[in-house]
């Protein structure tokens, strides 16, 4: 059942992670929550070419009855922090929350620590992000290359 307030603020959410679902509410009450399949949709099975892929809008015809909505305005998943691991040996100067899409530089936070992996990581949702390679720190002294080093030496005697 719709709201009754004559105004009414739709949200669509689509998820991809398992399967194609989409949400819809009005007024934050849910009005449809429906995972998309062969059985739900009665588009010749072209449904997962339509709904998998990202979309910039939604339509909403005349003809369909609709002659109220006045504007779409996408809402991007935010970024609260850095990934708890990260928090212990890395900082950022990036005030959190932050969009998705949002490219966050990260830094070893003790002096002299070996940097590895991106210092740019790209912000996902929540404390997820998407890089080339994990960040991560060394610190000064431990690294690998000192133990490396050590077995060589070890190995002439």
């Amino acid at each position: 059942n719709l709201p009754t307030a004559t105004d009414k603020v739709w949200r669509f959410t689509l998820t991809r992670t398992s399967g194609i679902r989409l949400k819809i509410h009005c007024n934050e009450v849910e009005i449809v929550n429906i995972l998309m399949s062969d059985s739900t949709c009665d588009t010749n099975n072209s449904w997962n070419d339509y709904w998998g892929s990202e979309f910039e809008g939604i339509y909403f015809r005349v003809t369909w009855g609709d002659t109220a909505s006045d504007h779409y305005r996408p809402v991007r998943e935010l970024c609260t922090g850095l990934k708890a691991e990260w928090k212990s040996m890395m900082e950022t100067t990036t005030q959190f929350p932050v969009l998705s899409g949002t490219v966050v530089e990260v830094t070893c936070s003790t002096s002299g620590a070996l940097n590895k992996g991106s210092n740019a990581v790209t912000c996902v949702t929540g404390t997820e992000y998407s890089y080339a390679v994990e960040p991560s720190c060394s610190k000064p002294g431990n690294s690998e290359e000192k133990y490396r080093n050590t077995y060589t030496a070890c190995a002439w005697l």
